[in-house]
């Protein structure tokens, strides 16, 4: 077995058999990485005397092997252990669902072999220690979680624009200028696109609506955060400060106020763009849903 290098950070942690670890690790280099720690939960062994934590940051080689065996354990040399998540539940939630998102972003890959010639998930390991380093000093968990979604998943290629509508191109935030849209797992989609659609749909006899906005909301599962009676659809509306607050976290990692309604809508965002991305849930999401909740005024 070949013997491998890498700087990484602890993503999970499993117990195994009476005195061993199963470690799942994010590499600078190598990308996700599964590898047994034998012994490592004794405390006295040396090389992990304080044990592993979440986020934890440090020098690994292990003995790699192919076909998604577990690599095996050498050696740790520990460089950082962020200890934010020890100040609050909600930078505990916060923490583990940084870890989990990278995870099942990096499941695919995990072990492969070469190792790609762009580093791998080197963004990503850079942005997870960014906000690993964020935690610890106290920054609010609302922007921490948008911000390393939104960008996480675009490095992954897996977020929608979110600046122009996804059917007609249509520019949703220009200065000056700011449209409401709706946000499902086919992307942003202006009021026109979908007041075309549903009049389109209509049948001959049927009245005709009132507003562009009433008709694109004709069929929608949710109306201004509210369920409505053709449930089924997951989607959201976002208000153009739902919106433009969610391009502008993206950007620049900072926190932004918001109102009540337009902090759920950005947690709903949150939730569709999740599940849209991965096809699946995640244990730690309704806490960082909550978290960005907390951001309304």
């Amino acid at each position: 077995m070949a013997i491998v290098k890498d700087d990484v950070q602890v993503l999970r942690i499993y117990e195994h058999a009476n005195s061993s670890l199963v470690l799942v690790l994010l590499g600078r280099r190598l990308g996700q990485m599964r590898v047994l720690a034998k012994g490592a939960r004794r405390w006295l062994r040396r090389g992990f005397e304080g044990g592993f934590d979440l986020l934890a940051r440090g020098e690994l080689l292990a003995y790699a092997r192919r076909n998604e065996q577990l690599w095996i354990f050498k050696e740790w040399d520990e460089n950082l252990r962020p200890r934010g998540m020890g100040r609050s539940l909600e930078a505990l939630r916060t923490g583990s669902f940084l870890c989990e998102l990278a995870e099942a972003l990096t499941r695919e890959s995990a072990g492969a072999e070469p190792v790609p010639e762009d580093g791998g998930h080197l963004a990503l390991f850079e942005l997870l220690a960014q906000c690993a380093a964020d935690l610890d000093r106290g920054t609010p968990e609302g922007p921490l979680v948008l911000h390393f979604t939104l960008r996480a998943l675009a490095d992954a290629g897996l977020l929608p624009d979110l600046q122009a509508c996804s059917t007609c191109g249509t520019p949703l935030l220009e200065r000056g200028r700011a449209l409401a849209a709706r946000l499902s797992y086919r992307g942003l989609e202006c009021q026109e696109c979908l007041a075309s659609e549903a009049l389109e749909a209509l049948p001959a006899s049927a009245p005709p609506p009132q507003s562009v906005r009433q008709l694109a909301r004709s069929n929608d599962a949710e109306v201004d955060g509210r369920p409505s009676n053709s449930g089924g659809r997951a989607l959201v509306w976002l208000s153009p400060d739902a919106l433009g607050a969610l391009a502008f976290v993206q950007r620049t990692g900072k926190g932004v106020r918001l109102s009540r309604r337009a902090a759920d809508a950005a947690a709903r965002a949150l939730r569709v763009l999740v599940h849209g991305a991965l096809e699946r849930d995640l244990h730690t999401l309704p806490g960082a849903l909550q978290a960005v909740r907390a951001m309304g005024r």
